[in-house]
């Protein structure tokens, strides 16, 4: 689950933002990619075997991408 969250991380960089050389996704980009890190932390841990969450488990992505989002905390 933690190389699912490194991954998710590394690969979220934009094009611009790789050629800018920087080494992390620019701020107001937070909560999209947090939620798609979720997704993907979700689904190794279903992948491990330590995720109980049926409901989750039948999910699509997007959906599961919603569900995050809809959990998420905002102001």
């Amino acid at each position: 689950m933690v190389e699912a969250a490194s991954l998710g991380l590394a690969h979220s960089l934009t094009k611009d933002e790789e050629d800018g050389d920087l080494v992390y996704p620019r701020i107001e980009r937070i909560r999209e990619i947090s939620a798609q890190i979720a997704v993907d932390v979700i689904r190794a841990a279903q992948m491990a075997g330590v995720s109980h969450n049926a409901t989750l488990k039948h999910k699509s992505d997007e959906d599961l991408k919603e569900w995050v989002v809809s959990k998420m905390w905002s102001a």
